[in-house]
């Protein structure tokens, strides 16, 4: 954690009672998304953090260190991402190995945020999500991992591994997921087990991920298991048919492997696995 400046320092040494707003922000592939504990959104730094409901036990009396994994829960059910709420995103595994860094804003007792220095924030933690698991009262229990931590693991899941830790998209990987997304609509004699595409595509193929944008079934997402001409396979039922003329979108997947970074994106020199490591399987 870096000194705090001699404003914050006046603050903590001047006022026995302290208000204290933490800041998350979330590096997912699809965007970055920044939540607070506090009650209302807080703009800091040029940054707007909206209000929700997250906690972080392990970091109520401080810092955490980079060796240490810290639980996040979070029961922000208004929370979208890629068009699913977040407790469907993380069970299509959108949360995996996604970035999480956490802040900490301190007033007196009684105090407001607004004008609060960006140079004047606590770093509390920075990791990567390891598992986002939803629970039956509708929360998420989110463990993050420090960056230290995560290569104590023998022959670690994220760092010594034949496959690529990289999320499809993220910062580290840098492809362009638009540029191997087509747009297509669903055609007439589509079914909640089988989506027939308006006209062919190149990026429809086993693994490949099929979201409806539009129509009754808009948010879904499913992955591709199987594809005959312009009929797309699902992974799992949708929970109806969609209509005709419903709009959606089919991306190219990746398996984390060479061949695919190869073959699919030519990403090959940002390929994260270590190509001699043995296979996890």
């Amino acid at each position: 954690m870096r000194s705090v400046s001699a404003a914050l320092a006046t603050v903590l040494s001047s006022n026995k009672s302290l208000l204290e707003a933490d800041l998350f922000t979330f590096a997912f592939a699809a965007g970055t998304q920044r939540l607070t504990n506090h009650g209302a959104a807080l703009t800091i730094g040029g940054n707007t953090y909206l209000g929700g409901h997250l906690w972080a036990p392990d970091l109520m009396g401080g810092a955490g260190g980079e060796n240490a994994e810290v639980t996040i829960v979070a029961g922000v059910t208004s929370q979208t991402l890629s068009g699913l709420s977040w407790l469907r995103a993380a069970l299509v595994d959108l949360f995996e190995g996604v970035e999480v860094t956490v802040h900490r804003a301190v007033v007196p007792a009684g105090g407001s945020f607004a004008g609060y220095a960006s140079a004047d924030l606590l770093n509390l933690f920075k990791g990567r999500i390891v598992t986002a698991d939803p629970a039956p009262d509708s929360t998420l229990t989110m463990k993050v991992r420090g960056r230290l931590s995560l290569q104590e693991v023998p022959m670690s899941h994220r760092f010594v591994q034949a496959q690529c830790p990289f999320v499809l998209g993220d910062t580290d990987c840098a492809v362009t997921l638009a540029s191997f997304t087509d747009a297509r609509t669903a055609a007439a004699g589509t079914t909640a087990a089988v989506v027939k595409l308006s006209s062919s595509s190149a990026r429809a193929a086993p693994g490949s991920i099929l979201r409806m944008t539009g129509g009754v079934q808009s948010g879904q997402v499913r992955l591709v298991r199987s594809v005959s001409g312009v009929d797309c396979t699902l992974d799992a039922l949708l929970p109806g048919a969609p209509g005709t003329g419903d709009s959606l979108t089919v991306q190219l997947g990746c398996a984390k492997n060479i061949t695919d970074c190869t073959s699919k994106f030519a990403n090959q020199l940002r390929y994260g696995g270590a190509l001699y490591a043995p296979a996890q399987d």
